[in-house]
C-alpha cells in the first residue's frame, strides 16, 4: 500500500484540504474510489475515524472499516445488537459442555440487527436454545444477542436463550 503524504484531495474538479471537506463528501469521495489501493484512501478513512471516534487499527480491511464508518454516520451506530443462532454437531459430552463462545464462523447465523439492547432481547424472547440427540450425533442450536461495538469492532455475548429442549 502506498503511505500518502499529502493532505488534499479533489472533490467536484477542486483540491481541497481532508480535514476541511464535509464528511458526506469524504463519504462519497471513498464510495467512488475504484480501488482500496489508492494512495489517499487511508487519509480520508483516518479523518472520518477521527470525526466519527473510531479506531481506525481496530480493522483488518478497508470493506469493515467503511461499513462501520458508515452505519454510525447513518445513524445505526455506534453499538448494534445482533440477533443470531449457530448449530454445532458433535457428542454427546461435548454438547453438554459447549458454550456460545465455541462456535466457529460458519456455524452461525445473524437473523437480524438492532439498534436497541432491548429491541434485541425482545427478539430473543422468541426463541429457545436446544440440544437435539440424532442418534450418531447430537447437534446444539443456541440462539443469543452478540453486541458489536462499531467504534473498536469489539464484540461480545450479551445475552443467550434459555434451553427449552435436551434430549
Amino acid at each position: 500500500m502506498t503511505i500518502y503524504e499529502g493532505d488534499t484531495i479533489i472533490l467536484n474538479g477542486e483540491e481541497i484540504k481532508i480535514n476541511q471537506a464535509e464528511t458526506a463528501d469524504l463519504f462519497k469521495y471513498l464510495d467512488d474510489l475504484p480501488s482500496w489501493d489508492e494512495p489517499e484512501t487511508e487519509s480520508v478513512a483516518r479523518e472520518l475515524c477521527e470525526r466519527l471516534e473510531v479506531n481506525f487499527d481496530a480493522y483488518a480491511t478497508y470493506d469493515e472499516l467503511y461499513d462501520a464508518l458508515l452505519a454510525i454516520h447513518d445513524g445505526n451506530g455506534p453499538v448494534e445488537y445482533r440477533l443470531c443462532s449457530g448449530d454445532h454437531e458433535c457428542s454427546r459430552d461435548e454438547a453438554y459442555n459447549f458454550d456460545v463462545g465455541d462456535y466457529r464462523d460458519h456455524e452461525i447465523h445473524v437473523f437480524d440487527t438492532f439498534n436497541s439492547k432491548s429491541k434485541a432481547l425482545r427478539a430473543l424472547s422468541k426463541y429457545g436454545s436446544m440440544i437435539i440427540n440424532y442418534g450418531n450425533y447430537y447437534m446444539v442450536r443456541m440462539y443469543y444477542i452478540e453486541s458489536h461495538d462499531l467504534r473498536d469492532d469489539y464484540r461480545d455475548i450479551e445475552e443467550v436463550a434459555e434451553m427449552v429442549r435436551e434430549d
